[in-house]
């Protein structure tokens, strides 16, 4: 079967165009949307599944097994659910269908450029000369390449119509995380002039390191090592508004209730850090 000919059977018209349902042991059952799918169904997001999440940790904490894939699907599912819900409590903000697609894809594809062993990969790539090689960089290039190459173009065109091109860029922003690049690349478009610039910070946030990424990474490592979680995410998303700030931007901010659960969260990251991702045994084994 030429490559011609596997195109046809996974971008064909009798590609479903509904949501696909995905069981994950975290969150339970989520929805991702046909554009979501059709990239998850590149060869390129496939490799994730070989892709251990903690690198070595599986060699001192056996459940510690689980992978890229899994991950990206979890944090696709709670950006999208997290933008929604801020729709839907602040509808001046203007966010629709579209911003929170555009932020589906931006989860899904975060992760997208790690390498073997994840983290460990970018320490070995710096070891080897290459001091600028970041997972995230990397993450654009291999989105970039999956829509040349299975001419996703079609479908972007098609969910995101004549302002594809604006939403692919506002993507890739995303993914890369860097916060000078968003700055002077506004988060709206020629048919919505409002700026929405603060949903940079859902996916990946470097100006207060709150973010769906943190989120899903922290319950799901909890999970599968079998440590005791209690930093509740979906009580942050409640707690969550997004408000005009003194730098004269606005910004995603948390209610003063959500103080004892943003300690948890940054305590539960300490910790899996003193007892998992820094443990002497695996550094032994990354060093190796």
């Amino acid at each position: 079967m030429d490559a011609d000919e596997l195109k046809r059977q996974r971008f064909g018209q009798d590609r479903t165009t509904h949501e696909s349902i995905f069981n994950d042991p975290v969150h339970g059952q989520i929805e991702m949307h046909p554009l979501c799918v059709y990239i998850i169904d590149t060869p390129e997001f496939q490799r994730l599944r070989n892709i251990k999440q903690l690198g070595m940790a599986t060699y001192v904490y056996p459940g510690g097994n689980h992978t890229r894939f899994e991950h990206c699907l979890g944090v696709a599912h709670i950006t999208g659910v997290f933008v929604k819900m801020l729709r839907e409590r602040q509808p001046n903000l203007g966010i629709n269908d579209l911003d929170v697609l555009c932020a589906q894809i931006a989860g899904l594809c975060h992760d997208l450029g790690h390498g073997p062993f994840s983290h460990l990969w970018q320490l070995f790539m710096n070891k080897k000369g290459l001091a600028k090689w970041k997972h995230e960089q990397m993450s654009v290039s291999l989105f970039e390449h999956i829509i040349k190459r299975d001419d996703l173009k079609d479908k972007f065109e098609e969910y995101f119509g004549d302002e594809y091109e604006t939403y692919i860029a506002i993507i890739k922003l995303q993914i890369d995380g860097n916060s000078e690049s968003r700055n002077k690349r506004p988060w709206k478009t020629s048919a919505d002039a409002k700026d929405k610039s603060f949903l940079y910070e859902v996916v990946s946030n470097d100006v207060y390191n709150i973010d769906v990424d943190k989120w899903d990474y922290l319950c799901r490592d909890c999970v599968h090592m079998g440590f005791k979680n209690l930093f509740d995410y979906v009580r942050l998303m409640m707690l969550a508004r997004v408000c005009d700030c003194d730098d004269g931007r606005k910004h995603i901010c948390f209610s003063d209730k959500a103080t004892l659960n943003i300690q948890q969260m940054f305590h539960m990251r300490w910790e899996l850090h003193r007892i998992a991702y820094q443990h002497k045994v695996i550094k032994i084994l990354d060093n190796m």
